[in-house]
């Protein structure tokens, strides 16, 4: 098996999409795509590196040299902003940091139907 069976593996197993794989490993969209369909990319250390990350496997694994099972890696976000407007209009920026890239945002849109406390 060679790296591209392998990372095209990773990634169908994962359920991720592949701008997903490449947002959470750092690279690019068309670096990604060179990986799956070419013959001659000699990817570096630092990029099996950082996709063992986002599918929590080894680099070997990554490279094609061994096939395992693959665990997610995932961040915790955290809410870095938030509004609530008179009208219920709500919006959360969510943060997520974890060991392959510093940060990741993501926009939260919504309309508050009901509030709920506990007893």
């Amino acid at each position: 098996m060679d790296i591209r069976e392998s990372l095209g593996n990773l990634i169908d197993r994962s359920g991720l999409t592949k701008t997903e794989v490449a947002k959470r490993a750092c690279m690019s969209n068309i670096y990604l795509s060179k990986l799956l369909h070419n013959d001659n990319v000699n990817p570096s250390g630092g990029i099996l590196h950082r996709l063992s990350l986002v599918f929590g496997v080894t680099m070997d694994t990554v490279a094609g040299v061994l096939d395992i099972g693959i665990t997610l890696l995932s961040g915790v976000p955290e809410i870095e902003s938030g509004h609530i407007s008179s009208s219920g209009e709500i919006t959360l920026e969510l943060v997520i940091s974890n060991e392959v890239c510093a940060k990741q945002s993501v926009i939260i849109k919504g309309k508050v139907t009901s509030w709920g406390f506990p007893l």
